[in-house]
């Protein structure tokens, strides 16, 4: 296991607050797995399902050209859909899928997790998706932040999906926030 995966691991964790989280396949290619992600009321009423296998629909072909570079990708011990590239400078992190959001404390719960995590964050909010989406930004509050690391979350009323991102060398925030909302549009495409 190496320290950026580890790294990855850690601070997806930490910003999840004890959510639970699903995703479904064991790998890029693999098959899909049992995640426990099932039907939800959305607030309008409506029965929806958390998406169960949103590693099998996002592939690193799908984020290389956000990511701006090959990829590659693994579900995590989370859950989450784990993307790294080989130079450890370049982006990393995770997308993955709340399947219970009210029952873990809500849309508003998780963006307190990430803000708490993050030293003087700043808030993105991105329009079209979902009910309501935010992307925050911010040196990271453990270790020795001197990148910018960012997550996101979109709340589709009885689930979310997040993005986390880390980073090993001087990624401006614009390109921390873009990469963060494209992330979150794919998942919103892959649903």
């Amino acid at each position: 296991m190496t320290m950026r995966r580890v790294a990855v691991g850690a601070v997806g964790v930490i910003l999840l607050g004890g959510l639970i989280v699903g995703c479904g396949s064991t790998k890029e290619t693999g098959e899909p797995g049992a995640n426990g992600a099932g039907s939800v009321s959305e607030s309008n009423g409506s029965k929806a399902a958390a998406p169960k296998d949103l590693c099998k629909n996002i592939t690193a072909a799908d984020l290389a050209p956000i990511l701006g570079g090959p990829v590659t990708t693994e579900v995590g011990p989370t859950g989450d859909c784990e993307f790294a590239q080989d130079d450890p400078r370049a982006l990393s992190g995770s997308v993955g899928v709340v399947p219970s959001a009210q029952t873990n404390g809500g849309f508003e719960a998780y963006l307190t997790g990430l803000t708490l995590m993050l030293d003087s964050p700043t808030k993105h909010p991105i329009s079209g998706l979902g009910e309501q989406s935010t992307v925050y930004v911010g040196m990271p509050k453990m270790g020795s932040g001197e990148n910018l690391m960012a997550g996101g979350v979109t709340d589709y009323g009885g689930y979310m999906m997040q993005v986390t991102l880390t980073q090993g060398q001087g990624i401006p925030e614009a390109k921390m926030i873009e990469a963060a909302e494209k992330i979150l549009r794919l998942a919103d495409s892959n649903r």
